[in-house]
């Protein structure tokens, strides 16, 4: 019975890091995606300017 109650505890914790590790990629994405529009905005406004 110990180590059933054991083994629940240690669920939540032991899923709880590939989660944040998603969670980071997900904003790591979003952040280069949003960047990258804005360079690629910038250089089509610099080439249409020409």
């Amino acid at each position: 019975m110990h180590f059933l109650i054991k083994l629940f505890c240690t669920i939540p914790v032991s899923t709880a890091t590939p989660k944040r590790s998603f969670s980071t990629l997900k904003r790591s994405k979003t952040y280069l995606r949003s960047t990258m529009n804005e360079v690629i905005f910038e250089l089509f406004w610099k080439i249409s300017t020409m």
